[in-house]
């Protein structure tokens, strides 16, 4: 995938296979089941500050992000930067990132 901007990134990395780039953070969600066992995965922290594997971050669903793809998540190294930044006031783990892009 063409990534225009880092900004809302995210990558999957696994043994023996090319990286897989996103240039939005639900589009590596909406993906995760098709990835191999094992595989990392890191998101672009919000403000371009780094990348974070997505077990280590804190998620949020924005009303005022615009991502590339308009899933909205934006990551953060606190829970209290995503619950500040959250539409409904939470801060998320992946796992409910996952569910929620997924519908499951």
């Amino acid at each position: 995938m063409l990534i225009s901007s880092s900004a809302h990134a995210a990558q999957a990395v696994a043994a023996g296979e090319e990286p897989r780039f996103y240039d939005d953070r639900g589009c590596l969600a909406k993906d995760a089941a098709s990835l191999p066992s094992g595989a990392r995965l890191f998101v672009q922290l919000d403000g371009e500050a780094g990348w974070i594997e997505t077990d280590k971050a804190f998620f949020a669903f924005s009303a005022t992000a615009r991502t590339p793809m308009s899933y909205g998540v934006t990551a953060f190294r606190t829970e209290a930067a995503a619950s500040s930044a959250d539409r409904g006031g939470r801060a998320i783990r992946w796992a409910d990132v996952v569910r929620e892009i997924r519908g499951s």
